[in-house]
């Protein structure tokens, strides 16, 4: 801070890593202005896109006819169309329409041709008499004279008369006393459409989430009203505990697994056996991958590094070794929720993931796996948004192009949404918390180069035009039904492991505080991830990126039904919604099916983890003001995750922090290969005098295939280890109680 006043920090991007940002800035006396590219999306939003790739995609209901007769018939949504600043101002004693109205008119009389399937659209006079609204005659009304004046105009502009409705509704912003008459003589128009909750893909929050669950208990709830008080609910007070996970396999032979706490070794070996049991497999199988994960959690950081990192999950367990059952479930698992696969992910990003997740259960904590309880903007961003401009963080709409010289440093370049390209140099530092995609376009455009800008520019992101994009991205992206009646599986997250596209999905509006009644247009509603776009579907013989999105629909949904029970009565949807980052061609050779994605997902793939930007701990201020943000970025989290955004955003406060001399404390970062098993630490050590020597892991000394009970033995152990590791240490027997760190 100069002379008192606080720093000024641009942060390009309202996702998570970006909203992070501020959020620590601006806690900490900064002034904090974001910019979001993407326009809002009202009623949600307000003045630009909140969330980024998490944020709710409304869409509308798509009114048409009777279904045809005896056939199924499953609808897709339509997208939400917003007709901008749709206010026409009129004189205060006047109805008639000057030259600037028209020309407002005729622009959105193009809007409402292009879009001929909005059907109601509501045009609103209104006055500044105060005793307008008790009128006899509304006919006689200036209010309603003047939205008759605008629908007549629209009329003869080509909009069908049987779409528009003019109504008066008296004194304009009758709440509202700051208003001149012509302030409140004017005629807005409102589109009639009945919206529904879509997203790029359900919330997951597991218990081993720290950054994102630390920021959520520091964003008030606040109440409803436009003015801000806070209550004394959080945001964390949204995510709520599912107890279960279905497991679900297209013969049927599905189950279910708590996802609760486990209090004791019998009920997690109980559990253990029912599963492997349920899902088929060999004694063998089991075993041979329990000894895998046993050498990975024993293992030390620097082997995980030096070696993990670098071979794949698949050659680490050696998958040729299983069953063929137990094999597919080894490559499919991991695509069940971020789009990997065994045999092109490392195993270190894998590993850690799996090792965090057999953990969850026994933190001691109420909840091991969460959801939201509202549609993911109303129960997180919504708040988050509130709070930030509560504290003074600004929000702007605008699109970060790229960044110029001005007296000698560098300022960003930004296009506002008139066209215009305006430079602003009133920052001090510049968070780019960007998509991977605009981040390295913004660092081409400008010609930045040295230290991150040439890891950006060098990042490999496919092509994200093609079916099995490449390079360090991939396809993942989700599709919601839509039910009449209520729809659930299991409390809580269902996968299924043999589906063809990598399916995992939960039946939502279960945990939603607020029930769905008929004004919804629907009850039931289950969101389904799509992990893999370019697998071949059994039945159709078609990926899905080669499909129709009529066709994607029907087989995720034929994928899904596959693996319930005969018996079980779940409805057919009537509506869905497929993410809207997915564009579809229109002409050509593609036409209709998916063209583009807009949002590929950054893969861990073997060996490519240090390609990417910045440190864990280290994030560097480039050119003394920028700073990069962002799940393509070095985290200890590793994978893209909400958690891996959240957790980057703040490696980049932290740099700015250090580099403005700020004298307080730093944000919280949280590496997870800190919080594992305690009663295993001694035989991490052990990996890491192995390691340190050039030496195998004991596992791998020792040649054993399956593990015997005398290597639970440490004095055993450590007699074992003694001609490779002269300093051993033997520590005290573990104790029979499995203990965890704790958060």
């Amino acid at each position: 801070m100069a002379n008192g006043d606080p720093t000024k920090v641009a942060v390009f991007g309202a996702g998570i890593a970006g909203l992070t940002a501020a959020h620590e800035l601006v806690g900490r006396g900064f002034d904090v202005t974001v910019y979001e590219q993407a326009p809002p999306v009202p009623p949600l939003e307000r003045l630009c896109g909140i969330g980024g790739m998490a944020r709710t995609q409304l869409g509308r209901i798509e009114k048409r006819g009777a279904e045809p007769p005896g056939r199924r018939y499953m609808r897709s949504t339509e997208p939400v169309v917003d007709l901008g600043r749709t206010i026409v101002v009129f004189d205060p004693a006047s109805d008639r329409l000057d030259a600037a109205a028209r020309r407002k008119l005729d622009a959105i009389a193009a809007i409402l041709t292009e879009h001929d399937w909005i059907r109601h659209i509501l045009i609103r006079g209104w006055s500044a008499e105060v005793g307008a609204s008790v009128s006899s005659d509304p006919i006689d009304r200036i209010d309603y004279r003047r939205a008759e004046a605008v629908r007549r105009y629209l009329e003869r502009a080509g909009v069908a008369a049987d779409r528009l409705k003019a109504e008066g509704w008296g004194f304009g912003y009758s709440d509202e006393v700051n208003h001149t008459a012509r302030g409140r003589s004017y005629v807005d128009l409102m589109i009639l459409q009945d919206l529904v909750p879509g997203e790029h893909g359900f919330r997951f929050f597991p218990a081993f989430y720290r950054h994102v669950f630390d920021t959520m208990v520091h964003i008030p709830i606040p109440e409803p009203g436009d003015v801000y008080i806070e209550t004394g609910r959080t945001v964390l007070d949204n995510v709520i505990a599912t107890h279960s996970q279905g497991v679900n396999f297209e013969d049927r032979k599905s189950f279910v697994l708590p996802r609760r706490p486990i209090n004791s070794f019998q009920e997690a070996f109980d559990v253990v056996k029912y599963a492997f049991e349920a899902m088929g497999f060999t004694t063998t199988d089991v075993q041979r991958f329990g000894t895998k994960l046993f050498k990975y959690a024993t293992s030390c950081s620097g082997r995980r590094r030096d070696e993990y990192e670098n071979i794949s999950w698949w050659d680490f367990v050696e998958g040729d070794r299983y069953s063929e059952r137990f094999g597919r479930y080894i490559e499919t698992a991991p695509q069940l929720l971020v789009a990997m696969r065994a045999k092109v992910s490392d195993a270190r990003t894998i590993g850690n993931i799996a090792v965090q997740l057999m953990l969850d259960p026994f933190r001691g904590q109420a909840r091991t796996d969460g959801t939201l309880n509202a549609p993911t903007t109303l129960a997180w961003f919504d708040p988050w948004f509130r709070f930030l401009e509560n504290q003074g963080v600004q929000f702007e709409n605008a699109t970060l192009v790229g960044f110029e010289r001005l007296n000698g440093v560098l300022a960003p370049r930004v296009r506002l949404p008139s066209g215009r390209l305006t430079a602003l140099d009133m920052f001090r530092y510049h968070v780019v918390a960007l998509s991977p995609q605009a981040a390295q376009q913004v660092v081409q455009t400008a010609g930045l180069a040295g230290g991150d800008f040439d890891k950006v520019r060098r990042l490999d992101l496919g092509d994200s035009t093609r079916k099995d994009p490449g390079g360090t991205v991939d396809h993942l992206s989700g599709i919601q039904y839509y039910f009449r009646s209520d729809v659930k599986f299991v409390p809580g997250h269902t996968v299924f492991p043999d589906s063809a596209w990598g399916l995992s999905a939960i039946a939502q509006p279960q945990f939603w505080t607020r029930p769905r009644g008929d004004w919804d247009g629907y009850l039931g509603l289950v969101s389904v991830d799509i992990g893999n776009w370019h697998a071949v579907s059994r039945v159709t013989k078609k990926c899905a990126w080669d499909s129709t999105k009529q066709e994607i629909a029907e087989e995720v949904w034929r994928q899904v039904r596959a693996t319930l029970p005969e018996a079980a009565r779940i409805p057919d949807p009537i509506m869905y919604h497929l993410d809207a980052n997915i564009e579809f061609a229109t002409t050509g050779p593609r036409a209709g099916l998916p063209a583009n994605n807009k949002t590929p997902l950054v893969i861990n793939r073997t060996g490519r983890f240090g390609d990417r930007p910045g440190t864990p701990g280290k994030y560097r201020i480039h050119e003394d003001r920028i700073v990069f943000a962002g799940t393509y970025m070095q985290t200890y989290t590793r994978m893209t995750t909400m958690e891996a955004a959240n957790e980057s955003g703040r490696h980049a406060v932290n740099a700015i922090l250090d580099a403005d001399g700020f004298a307080g404390d730093r944000c919280l970062i949280a590496d997870p290969e800190r919080f594992e098993i305690e009663d295993l630490k001694w035989l991490v050590e052990v990996d890491q005098g192995l390691w340190e020597r050039g030496l195998p892991h004991f596992i791998d000394i020792l040649r054993v295939e399956e593990l015997p009970d005398l290597l639970y033995d440490p004095i055993v152990l450590a007699r074992l280890l003694a001609p490779y590791v002269r300093d051993l240490r033997v520590p005290g027997s573990p104790g029979p109680r499995l203990r965890v760190s704790p958060v």
